[in-house]
């Protein structure tokens, strides 16, 4: 994995640059492209229950 962080202080990007079969785990909402080769896999992290408090009481 390589990583570069563009237009510091304000407006910070990371591009990163994955190697075959590695991954990374980000903030919901937080991608701004990928490239066409790359798959997306989602998950619900705590459940159900954990998603419906998040969503009610605003949470990330």
């Amino acid at each position: 994995m390589q990583t570069e962080i563009l237009y510091r202080p304000s407006y910070s990007l990371t591009v990163v640059k994955l190697g075959p079969n590695e991954g990374i785990r980000v903030e919901a909402g937080a991608m701004v492209s990928m490239s066409p080769g790359v798959t997306l896999e989602t998950k619900m992290a705590g459940g159900i229950l954990a998603s419906l408090k998040r969503s009610m009481l605003g949470g990330e």
